[in-house]
């Protein structure tokens, strides 16, 4: 587990010249303030979870906090309670899908991969979004719209 940064610790994400840079958008028209917001972002890729936390907080100026693996994640939510779970479909023994499971059903939860199977099912786990793994926009965006409070 890594804390990559918290408000009011100081310090602050850069964004990696790799990684688009985008303005959070106003926390006006119907969004909760995404900067109070824990994100647990999970994936056995270390570059993959560093590129994109640092692209979230620098997009959101929120906590991101990290696990490589769902056994991991799963300890962590013994002792934290994110906003939202991120999480790679495709991880060593056990996958995204299993978290989704496992997890506490009331946190969001954004389903990434590079290639989703087309006969994946999500039925009864709750999934907020299922996106291409990529860049941060696509994920920015889905999780300004599981925020969205005139859904």
């Amino acid at each position: 587990m890594r804390i990559l940064w918290h408000p009011g610790a100081g310090g602050g994400g850069v964004v990696s010249p790799t990684q688009p840079t985008v303005e959070a958008k106003p926390v006006s028209n119907g969004l909760k303030d995404l900067s109070k917001i824990t994100i647990l972002l999970v994936d056995d890729s270390s570059n993959w979870r560093r590129e994109n936390s640092k692209w979230l907080i620098k997009a959101f100026n929120c906590t991101v906090i990290t696990a490589n693996n769902p056994d991991e994640a799963l300890t962590l939510l013994k002792t934290i309670n994110p906003d939202i779970i991120v999480s790679e479909l495709n991880m060593g023994e056990k996958s995204g899908l299993d978290l989704a499971r496992e997890r506490p059903q009331n946190i969001p939860f954004i389903l990434i991969s590079n290639c989703f199977p087309t006969d994946l099912k999500t039925d009864g786990l709750n999934i907020s979004a299922k996106i291409d793994k990529g860049h941060g926009v696509e994920l920015a965006n889905a999780i300004r719209s599981v925020f969205a409070e005139d859904k």
